[in-house]
């Protein structure tokens, strides 16, 4: 914009006749270096008052234009015109050459930012001893299935329980465990991911967001659970098993936390029928 100013006044210097072309030239410069430092002096000042970084790489970019531009107009003084435009084409490609450092600066800076800021969401939702999802996650998709009509009709939701996981670590420790509680993760997602996401939600406690409200399919995956579990059991010195409930959307009034409540009543029928069982 500074340069067309300056050739603009240029043209109308030499086609009006009032001077001859090496003579416009000077105004030329003169025109250049008034808006350089007029840009200079914006810049200054925003920085001064707002502190604004940007405008401050700005001012180091113009200061070597500056520079340079006073070598021109010097050259163009002492009559060296065989130079012509050579220091202020320096001047100009150096600003580029720094304006494109800067650019790409910025960009390694956003894309480090985006980096952290998608594996600490990862780290926010995840849980770190089954390595799966963990509550936060599992709060974050259940909204969101509530909020699409055709999911929340085609939702199961259901909830585990690992059987005596306090007897499990007061015996054989913590260690022991967790093994216990990564087992049950596993043996959950096994029977239920192919359809949905599975989640621990608490220290014992597991839930799946299964997308299939089928009663013959649910009782299905039930009875793989109950094997998974029973083959698992008999190579560990503890005993290990899961309990589990299901709840549908049977009406449009209902919460998650209602669904919560029905699986998890169900869930204690469920182990309590084992005990009697057993």
């Amino acid at each position: 914009m500074i340069t067309n100013v300056s050739c603009k006044s240029q043209d109308i210097l030499y086609f009006t006749k009032m001077y001859d072309f090496f003579e416009t030239v000077v105004f030329s410069q003169i025109w250049l270096a008034v808006g350089i430092i007029a840009a200079t002096t914006c810049l200054v000042l925003d920085y001064k008052r707002n502190q604004n970084q940007k405008a401050f790489k700005f001012i180091k970019a113009f200061i070597v234009l500056i520079v340079f531009a006073f070598f021109e107009f010097l050259n163009f003084i002492l009559g060296r015109f065989e130079n012509t435009s050579l220091y202020i084409s320096i001047g100009i490609v150096v600003v580029m050459v720094y304006i494109l450092m800067n650019y790409i600066r910025y960009l390694v800076e956003r894309l480090k930012i985006s980096y952290e800021t998608e594996f600490y969401e990862k780290l926010a939702y995840m849980d770190h001893v089954t390595q799966g999802q963990n509550r936060l996650a599992f709060e974050r998709d259940i909204d969101q299935i509530f909020k699409d009509p055709i999911k929340k009709k085609e939702l199961r939701l259901i909830l585990f329980d690992l059987d005596g996981l306090k007897k499990i670590n007061d015996e054989h420790g913590h260690v022991v465990g967790d093994e216990a509680i990564k087992k049950a993760y596993e043996i959950a997602r096994q029977a239920f991911a192919d359809q949905g996401e599975c989640y621990r939600i608490g220290g014992d406690e597991f839930a799946c967001i299964f997308q299939n409200t089928v009663h013959n399919e649910y009782l299905n995956r039930k009875k793989l659970i109950e094997d998974l579990t029973k083959a698992f059991e008999e190579a560990t010195p503890y005993h290990f098993g899961l309990s589990l409930g299901s709840s549908l959307v049977y009406h449009d009034n209902l919460t998650p936390l209602d669904l919560m409540h029905i699986a998890d009543q169900e869930m204690y029928e469920y182990k309590k029928s084992k005990k009697q069982r057993s």
